[in-house]
């Protein structure tokens, strides 16, 4: 009598992800790198923008072959409200066996067919977060039964993926020769990652999408009280819309590949792989805070202004908290003029400091560097400024410095986006002011700039 598998309590049967009985150690290395090769195109396919139903159904398929299965799915779990989980597909195969399960397969297949019952196998997995195993589902107390005249079921294969702790999808196979075992569920590991990194991006791109909506919607009806601010929220959508999906979200894939290529493959890389892989990374995050840069400075010029009488010491003292790590690593000394007060928008002025007194730190020449806050009244308007005792600049680039992505050293030396400074005049024009730059012949700059001084009264 034959001992049955603990695990299904099935009698076990020979599974392709185990070595077979006649299979070499070349064999099984041929399967893995057939997997891996698949999985490989799979991604390339899915960076390159494949169509999402289209890149499902070419893994589905690769998955069947490689696992010689006759039946499969890969479907996305969800909850209803009452926690439920329920499955929609994103490729399934075409199992219709009448006239009526045709035109059923032909009208949701394409969409994605919704499966809610959870007395099956398929709802075994998603209720236990687990992987289920029947090779012989016919005699399966978990099996449910399947309806007249569907095609025989002789194994069964069911696989939850994850990401972090909460169950997303889940594949299914079925009819493989020989059944489903514990080795293949290992060796299918990558593939679920695979799946995983698939639905993720699926879910944000559909939230992104539903985010888009949303914008439009709300500037629409902007639109029909104040054209002027419809028109500004409608630039405003289109704008974080490519931002975050056109451009980040192929960084984020960038980084997260690379991170999965690290992990798994990067002391076995060659030196020269490896420096390119760090290359790769390094890239990905540079362009990533030009991207955030760029938002912070298209927010600049299109927040609404609130202006009132505002604190330049509170502005300051906000601002050096914010960089309170920076400006101790460094060992800077900050001195400070008497500061009045002005009629601005306390938010912005603020974002300008930082981004002034960063400026300041990444030029310092010296250790222990000055950067000084200087202040001084002309009738009803102030000249501000952030003085430094750094490197400081030509007087031939005083007007090139706020030009977007304009640097005047090589990356290695200053770090940054080139954007900062850029975003500063964005900031102090909204106020009716100026900023300049005036260069210093005993080193440093004295980057100043002009608002409107607060009514004594207000204050």
């Amino acid at each position: 009598m034959t001992a049955s598998d603990p695990n299904t309590g099935n009698t076990p049967r020979p599974a392709p992800g185990a070595p077979r009985p006649s299979s070499t150690v070349a064999d099984e290395l041929h399967r893995t790198n057939a997997l891996l090769d698949a999985l490989s195109k799979v991604h390339l396919a899915f960076i390159g923008g494949l169509d999402r139903g289209e890149l499902f159904e070419r893994l589905q398929g690769q998955l069947l072959e490689l696992t010689e299965s006759e039946y499969g799915f890969i479907g996305e779990v969800h909850f209803t409200e009452e926690g439920q989980p329920f499955l929609q597909t994103h490729a399934i195969t075409n199992i219709a066996w009448d006239a009526e399960t045709r035109r059923f397969y032909e009208e949701h297949g394409p969409q994605g067919m919704l499966f809610t019952n959870l007395q099956t196998l398929f709802g075994v997995v998603m209720t236990s977060g687990e992987p289920v195993i029947a090779n012989t589902p016919a005699d399966d107390p978990r099996a449910g039964g399947t309806p007249q005249g569907h095609p025989a079921l002789n194994a069964f294969l069911g696989l939850p993926f994850y990401k972090g702790d909460e169950m997303i999808g889940m594949i299914g196979m079925a009819n493989r020769p020989g059944g489903y075992d514990e080795e293949l569920v290992r060796w299918l590991e990558p593939v679920l990652v695979t799946c995983a990194t698939l639905i993720e991006s699926h879910r944000n791109e559909r939230s992104a999408v539903r985010a888009e909506q949303e914008l439009r919607k709300q500037a629409a009806e902007l639109r029909d009280t104040n054209a002027t601010l419809g028109r500004r929220n409608e630039e405003l959508a289109e704008f974080t819309h490519l931002a975050h999906h056109d451009l980040c979200e192929p960084l984020r894939l960038l980084r997260t590949y690379g991170e999965l290529l690290r992990r798994d493959a990067g002391e076995a890389l060659p030196v020269s792989a490896q420096t390119d892989l760090d290359f790769l990374m390094y890239a990905s995050e540079r362009m990533q805070d030009l991207v955030h840069g760029l938002l912070a400075l298209f927010r600049t010029g299109s927040v609404e202004l609130d202006p009132r009488a505002v604190s330049l010491d509170a502005c300051v003292d906000e601002a050096l908290a914010r960089l309170a790590d920076e400006l101790n690593d460094a060992r800077v000394r900050v001195e400070r003029d008497a500061l009045p007060d002005v009629w601005a928008d306390g938010g912005l002025v603020t974002r300008v400091y930082e981004n002034l007194i960063r400026n300041a730190l990444s030029f310092a020449g010296k250790p222990s560097p000055v950067i000084r806050l200087t202040a001084d009244v002309d009738g009803d308007r102030v000249r501000l400024g952030v003085a430094d005792d750094g490197v400081g600049i030509h007087p031939g680039h005083v007007e090139s410095v706020f030009a977007p992505f304009k640097r005047l050293h090589i990356r290695s030396d200053v770090p940054g986006t080139g954007i900062g400074l850029t975003i500063c005049r964005k900031a102090v024009e909204r106020h009716g002011g100026t900023i300049w730059v005036e260069p210093s012949s005993a080193g440093g700059a004295h980057v100043r700039f002009t608002l409107e001084r607060a009514d004594p009264a207000a204050a």
